[in-house]
């Protein structure tokens, strides 16, 4: 996490001086976002691996609530503070900032003592084998397995969907990019009511039926979205990124918290990042997918297909292993 943190820096870092050399090319910045990318995920499935071996099971839920409230805060206040240090110091600028933070993320970790946490030494396994080994524990485990092949299903209807809403709000409503953006980030509000009353509400539900009618509120919220050409556009798109922002985070936050509870620490790393190539890896399709789909049917009816797949994905989640469970193991994974 540490070296990727340091390389995010560096990469950043190479913006503003090239720009002040007077070298900055287009060629460049496809590099930067490439490698950017490359890092991120080497850091994202570091800490969702870390997590657990810093906490007890029990106190795994609180864990992610607090890191997932760091990230939607920060991706509430990170455009707008964005947008101001471009106005005031220019886009290179600006970057160089994105750098320094990097630095300090790099800092805050060196505080970290895993001490008795951090797990054993082990000898070195191909990384072949290793793979294989993530694979078979993931699609092994009925949970895991059911809770990957939900995932995947709702992201994808999710993915298709999303890069329309602009599209519609744009083309269809007539919006104003700054009312979209003041939409967009009225949902990541909700986002944190709804990590706020995650345990209240997998309290009553049980965790099997939270996830699962989580997962009806998003596709809900995306069928709800091209009703806004039949009434008032503000108040139909508000309520439905309401819903969105305040369910996503539930089963978010739920999800990630199951999946850390289920594996033991030596394969959190390569569960974690499994999870991601098939959920995340879903993305880049179902935009293809989704715009093809829009130029033949209209960005209305795509996202009604999008919200319709979501919800299917919510029957995929009730009908598996994972319906039926009631709450998060208690239990230390061996």
């Amino acid at each position: 996490m540490i070296a990727s943190d340091l390389a995010r820096a560096a990469i950043l870092a190479s913006v503003p001086i090239a720009a002040g050399l007077h070298h900055l090319v287009l060629g460049q910045l496809y590099v930067v976002a490439f490698l950017l990318g490359v890092f991120t995920v080497f850091f994202d499935v570091g800490y969702l691996a870390l997590l657990p071996s810093l906490l007890t099971r029990p106190e795994l839920m609180n864990g992610n609530q607090l890191m997932q409230a760091a990230h939607s805060t920060a991706d509430l206040a990170g455009p707008g503070l964005g947008g101001l240090l471009i106005q005031v110091a220019g886009a290179a600028r600006a970057v160089s900032v994105d750098a320094v933070s990097y630095l300090i993320s790099a800092a805050m970790l060196l505080w970290i003592r895993t001490g008795d946490a951090a797990p054993a030494p082990r000898e070195a396994t191909p990384m072949l084998a290793e793979i294989a080994e993530g694979l078979r524990w993931v699609f092994s485990h009925p949970l895991l397995r059911s809770q990957l092949l939900g995932l995947t299903l709702g992201g994808f209807g999710f993915f298709m969907a999303i890069p329309q809403v602009l599209v519609f709000a744009y083309g269809s409503l007539r919006l104003s990019p700054g009312l979209v953006g003041g939409l967009f980030v009225l949902e990541g509000a909700a986002g944190l009511v709804g990590l706020w009353a995650s345990p209240w509400v997998t309290a009553r539900l049980g965790l099997g039926r939270t996830m699962w009618t989580t997962q009806v509120g998003m596709g809900v919220a995306i069928m709800v979205i091209p009703l806004a050409t039949l009434g008032p556009p503000v108040p139909v798109l508000a309520a439905a990124l309401l819903l969105s922002g305040f369910t996503a985070l539930i089963q978010d936050v739920n999800q990630v918290t199951l999946r850390q509870s289920l594996t033991p620490l030596r394969l959190q790393g390569r569960m974690n990042a499994i999870f991601r190539l098939f959920f995340w890896g879903s993305w880049p399709l179902a935009s293809i997918f989704g715009g093809a789909l829009a130029s033949a049917i209209g960005p209305r009816n795509d996202i009604l297909a999008g919200g319709a797949l979501t919800i299917v994905a919510a029957l995929v989640i009730a009908l598996s292993p994972i319906g039926r469970i009631a709450a998060h193991p208690s239990h230390e994974a061996g």
